[in-house]
């Protein structure tokens, strides 16, 4: 049930189960970053039926009861734990949505999602090599406006975005964590030039690559 939607519950006597209320926009962080198929999911109310013999139904009592427990527990990290419980459970979710017996929709978005699941695996491969969004299209058998408008309806954000995003994220990581200077970590990622990479970085982050990796030092360093 996303935010702002008006609902209530009604609960029989011997019901035994879990309700969990989370800020939507944190959540909808985590999601965007680790898995963003799942954002039209989470902004659309939905009752729906679970299969108790199924593997996902399964998967759901053991996420529900560390959620429990991580409330009971007042430790560094809470927060980044009860996210990542929240996306897992999520995830199972989904595939309890996309299971429903009857909905030919939910068919349709499923298919969806595998062809953007697809486009994403080929992103990972090969986001290095600053391949085009037409390359990636070809790759795929569709147009680059075919799949630009595939992934804005399955994640909210257009194929640019994706790949993007992929860049950005990589280049984080190697700022923090490596011992490349700058102009490497331009070349590792397919820029040619070092203050294009610069720029991009910017735009995309707010900050010069040289900013980011000595705030990102100094949050290593405090930890």
């Amino acid at each position: 049930m996303p935010a702002n939607a008006v609902h209530g519950f009604h609960f029989l006597a011997d019901t035994d189960g879990h309700v969990i209320t989370a800020a939507q926009r944190p959540l909808e962080a985590a999601v965007k970053a680790v898995a963003p198929e799942l954002l039209p999911m989470l902004r659309r109310p939905a009752v729906l039926l679970v299969d108790a013999a199924s593997r996902a139904a399964e998967a759901l009592p053991p996420l529900f009861e560390a959620m429990e427990r991580e409330t009971r527990v007042h430790e560094a990290g809470q927060m980044a734990v009860g996210l990542s419980l929240l996306v897992a459970l999520l995830v199972q979710v989904a595939r309890i949505g996309a299971a429903q017996p009857g909905d030919e929709d939910a068919v349709l978005r499923s298919r969806k999602a595998q062809q953007v699941e697809r486009f994403k695996a080929l992103v990972e491969a090969r986001f290095r090599e600053r391949v085009s969004i037409e390359d990636y299209g070809q790759a795929l058998g569709v147009s680059a406006g075919q799949l630009s408008r595939l992934c804005r309806e399955v994640l909210g954000i257009s194929a640019l975005d994706v790949v993007n995003a992929r860049v950005v994220h990589e280049a984080q990581r190697e700022l923090a964590y490596s011992l490349l200077s700058i102009k490497q970590i331009a070349a590792v990622l397919g820029f040619e030039d070092e203050a294009y990479f610069g720029r991009f970085f910017k735009k995309h982050t707010g900050h010069r690559p040289t900013d980011f990796r000595a705030m990102a030092q100094r949050r290593l360093a405090a930890a």
